[in-house]
């Protein structure tokens, strides 16, 4: 049966290739019964299942040959943006040591430290390469950028790009919320042993915090896409940010698919969305158009010419600029810097505070690392690369693994070997365990994820195309 199928497989996956006129049922002998007629309908459904089987299966090898471009993999013609995973990687693997200063040595990241040497480290362009806030804007941009050449390689409609967008970020969440909501069932999390040494701990999973698995399910695949808030997840805050970004790149690219218009509409709204309040939970949005903008200019310099390519020396000035901008943590810094540009020279112009500043800062390290060619070779080593493919699952994961696993080693090595000690296990422990279960979730999860994800979007294509085909 199963040969006779494949040998009957169509050319095209549409959903217009299923027929839905009769066909011809097992032979009943002429008796028009009860029984023969519904024998006749199973026929028929059973056939219209083959169909669709077949259809599947054809997605499923044009997905696996590689026709349709994922999110971890955009790649062009001529060009692997490989740098870009490994930028990605890079920023997931910052964010992961922020929380574990954030947690086990806070006064690295306070606004206003008191010691001077921890003041000293603070104002150098050293908290730019800590800073996770600065690395969440950067995954912004990235965003931007990732999901430009995704669009305009596919050719999809905005009613299937969304959905594919939403599956592709859900899974992972609700995966690592199961994840959560099982170490608090069984009380494996540590974080309110450590609370009285580590104050942060004791707030990310309360005392009184018991949910249900309803709570999981409506967490991870509403209610933090509509509060920015997740009582699982810390992280979880860029999620809102992040999905009505990626459907503003999508609308971006569907009303202006010229460059030109699309420049002048991202420009606009990067200005525009500069205003949002402080306390907005759509920080960071304007970066999102900050990306389409630096995808246009690279695949212009692409075609036409070479003139955009960056020196070294050129990339080097940029990029430590937008690192110094990107490390602006201290509010008065000890030592001259970056934000001097913006407290010295355009306060009388313009009013920056550091949230803006590390934005900035995240763009121009985007836009030295595209536009300097000399950064992409060490951005594209197997190691680095390595963390990009697991840079999603690594994000989602660590603040999880910190309030178990971190939390249980320093709670039961401060006694004998003291804080010091004990917070620098803990820490190592921590990124040990978090990077094996990132790297577990890549096949177990955010395969899955990406590939169902494909699928949803080539079924509704199809569907659409078949709607188009009866009218």
């Amino acid at each position: 049966m199963r040969s006779w199928l494949r040998n009957r497989r169509p050319t095209s996956i549409s959903l217009t290739s299923i027929s839905l006129a009769p066909l011809s049922p097992p032979e009943l002998d002429g008796r028009i019964t009860p029984f023969a007629g519904t024998v006749a309908c199973c026929w028929r459904i059973s056939a219209c299942l083959q169909e669709l089987v077949l259809i599947v299966e054809e997605i499923d090898g044009r997905i696996d040959a590689g026709e349709t471009p994922t999110m971890n993999d955009a790649t062009d013609s001529h060009e692997r943006y490989t740098h870009l995973d490994g930028l990605r990687g890079v920023a997931a693997f910052i964010v992961l040591i922020y929380h574990l200063i954030y947690f086990f040595f806070t006064p690295f990241i306070e606004s206003d430290p008191t010691d001077f040497w921890v003041r000293i480290v603070a104002s150098s362009p050293l908290a730019g390469i800590y800073n996770g806030r600065f690395s969440v804007w950067i995954f912004f941009v990235l965003s931007g950028f990732v999901l430009s050449i995704g669009v305009s390689r596919s050719g999809q409609s905005l009613l299937a790009l969304l959905p594919k967008r939403y599956v592709r970020l859900t899974l992972p969440i609700l995966a690592t919320s199961l994840i959560a909501f099982l170490l608090i069932r069984l009380d494996l999390t540590w974080n309110l042993a450590v609370a009285d040494v580590a104050p942060g701990m004791g707030q990310y999973y309360p005392a009184d915090f018991r949910p249900s698995l309803w709570d999981v399910i409506s967490d991870s695949l509403f209610r933090t896409y509509l509060t920015g808030q997740s009582a699982f997840n810390g992280v979880l805050w860029s999620m809102k940010v992040e999905i009505a970004g990626s459907l503003l790149v999508f609308l971006v690219w569907k009303i202006c698919p010229t460059r030109l218009w699309r420049v002048a509409v991202c420009l606009c709204l990067t200005v525009g969305l500069c205003f949002l309040k402080k306390s907005s939970t759509l920080q960071g949005l304007q970066l999102f158009p900050c990306g389409i903008l630096l995808f246009d200019l690279v695949t212009v310099r692409d075609r036409r010419s070479r003139w955009l390519n960056w020196s070294p020396i050129t990339g080097f000035f940029v990029l430590l600029l937008g690192v110094s901008l990107g490390g602006w943590l201290v509010k008065d810094p000890a030592l001259p810097g970056a934000h001097l540009i913006f407290t010295w020279l355009l306060n009388p112009i313009m009013d920056i505070k550091r949230f803006e500043a590390q934005q900035i800062g995240a763009v121009l390290v985007v836009a030295a690392l595209c536009l300097t060619p000399a950064f992409r070779q060490p951005l594209s080593g197997p190691l680095v690369r390595w963390l990009g493919q697991i840079s999603f699952p690594l994000y989602l994961i660590h603040g999880i693994v910190i309030a178990s696993v971190g939390c249980f080693v320093l709670a039961h090595m401060m006694p004998k070997f003291g804080y010091v000690v004990a917070a620098s296990a803990a820490t190592a422990v921590s990124v040990a365990c978090s990077l094996i279960v990132a790297a577990l979730l890549v096949p177990l999860v955010e395969q899955s994820a990406i590939r169902l994800s494909h699928r949803l979007a080539l079924w509704i294509e199809s569907l659409a195309e078949r709607r188009r085909a009866f009218r």
